[in-house]
């Protein structure tokens, strides 16, 4: 067969036409999007206080303490006095975009630390950590007006936080539950997979808590947690120390008339009750005690609150040295240089200023305040503390960990109760 010429010619023609027309379109497409979603790797700054692990990807041994961390490494911190702190840097800018502190007996994987390439690009700043176990506080900062910062924290059961309002700020503690507290801004909370009736999807504003367990995703909830267990006494207390319950303390006293501990009803109430009575008594003390075991480096307040009634006391004050109150709180914690401390508050009503009748305050005592408190005999008085976070700040001691609650009774005869005891902390 004889080929035309004239046809193949116009073939070519048109065909090179549609070309030059689909390279003239697509081109500026394909640039376009490049600008607009090419992204590159954020420089991540690492500024640790104590021992921090770092294993970096494709690596089995882990380092310590390194200053440039790649995406794809894990952050593990075994010390509870030891603490991290990541800077999100724009690769481009060298400004700060996003900051993650990292507090003790925490592991933290960097899954993903993106920012646009191009300044016209209208993909923002991405960040992915996954929270195996631990506390965390997240920071966005506003780099520019053209270029959001969103923060994603997965951590299990199967919740995922994320962060995009600018200069958002949360708190995230992971454990058998995730608890997760917006300190500034919004954040939005989802859980995946979980049971029927449970929201699958929370948004949280300022000062709002949510809680995600296997048994659902609950909130918006009070910023304030209580952190001691059975403090309304409906359960009995416990012959072992424990996390979740009072203990009985060992009575100290000589070998004469004990004290006792009892939990009773009292109208619509529990009360814990501190009895002992004779005459001529030499010195003893009763009390109940709770572990607690609270990191609480990342609160803004803590608060006590409790109920508290005294019938009877045989000395003036607190007694001769201003150790021996009816009613005593003492709170045991370790301060962020390590050091362990406490803090002592005491009540009584039997008041004497005259000389050599007992003290009113505990100058020998090792403690932070050590100034007790009058209230009325035989009259149920409730007790709010004032902001103990400030407190023991201003005092030079600014808490990490609170260990443990003592609420006890100490003299020679007293007859005092204490209901409704609470520990409020928020983040």
């Amino acid at each position: 067969m004889r080929r035309n010429p004239e046809n193949t010619a116009w073939v070519v023609l048109i065909g090179a036409f549609c070309i030059f027309c689909a390279l003239a379109l697509l081109v500026p497409l394909g640039l376009r999007w490049w600008i607009q979603n090419a992204a590159e790797t954020e420089q991540i700054l690492m500024a640790s206080n104590g021992t921090v692990l770092v294993t970096r990807p494709g690596r089995t041994t882990a380092e310590v303490n390194l200053n440039d961390i790649p995406v794809g490494s894990a952050i593990e911190i075994d010390d509870a006095n030891s603490q991290a702190t990541l800077t999100f840097n724009d690769p481009n800018s060298r400004v700060a975009v996003a900051s993650v502190k990292i507090y003790g007996n925490t592991r933290v994987n960097l899954t993903r630390a993106d920012s646009p390439r191009y300044a016209a690009s209208q993909v923002g700043h991405t960040i992915e950590l996954q929270v195996d176990y631990g506390r965390l506080r997240a920071t966005s900062i506003v780099s520019d007006a053209d270029h959001r910062v969103t923060i994603e924290l997965v951590s299990p059961p199967n919740a995922v936080t994320v962060m995009n309002d600018p200069q958002s700020e949360v708190a995230l503690v992971v454990g058998s539950q995730t608890s997760l507290t917006v300190r500034q801004g919004r954040a939005t909370i989802r859980q995946s997979d979980g049971p029927q009736g449970s929201p699958g999807e929370l948004e949280l504003g300022q000062d709002q808590r949510a809680e995600v367990a296997s048994s659902g995703l609950r909130g918006p909830l009070s910023p304030e947690r209580r952190l001691i267990a059975n403090g309304d006494f409906l359960q009995p207390l416990d012959q072992i120390a424990t996390t979740n319950n009072w203990v009985v303390a060992q009575p100290q006293q000589n070998d004469d008339i004990p004290g006792t501990v009892t939990v009773e009803d009292e109208g619509d109430r529990k009360v814990v009750h501190f009895y002992r009575q004779g005459i001529d008594l030499l010195w003893g003390q009763v009390g109940i005690t709770q572990n607690i075991n609270q990191d609480v480096r990342d609160f803004t307040t803590l608060r006590l609150q409790l109920d508290v009634l005294v019938s009877h006391q045989d000395l003036f004050n607190c007694g001769e040295f201003g150790t021996e109150c009816p009613v005593m709180v003492q709170i045991a914690f370790q301060d962020t240089a390590g050091h362990q401390k406490k803090w002592l508050q005491g009540f009584y009503y039997n008041y004497s200023d005259r000389p050599g009748t007992g003290m009113t305050k505990c100058p020998s005592c090792d403690a932070v305040r050590s100034d007790h408190q009058r209230v009325a005999q035989d009259q149920w008085v409730s007790i709010e503390t004032d902001n103990l976070v400030d407190l023991l700040r201003g005092a030079g001691t600014p808490p990490a960990q609170v260990q443990s609650i003592s609420i006890y009774a100490s003299g020679h005869a007293f007859d005092s109760e204490i209901s409704n005891v609470q520990l409020l902390g928020s983040e």
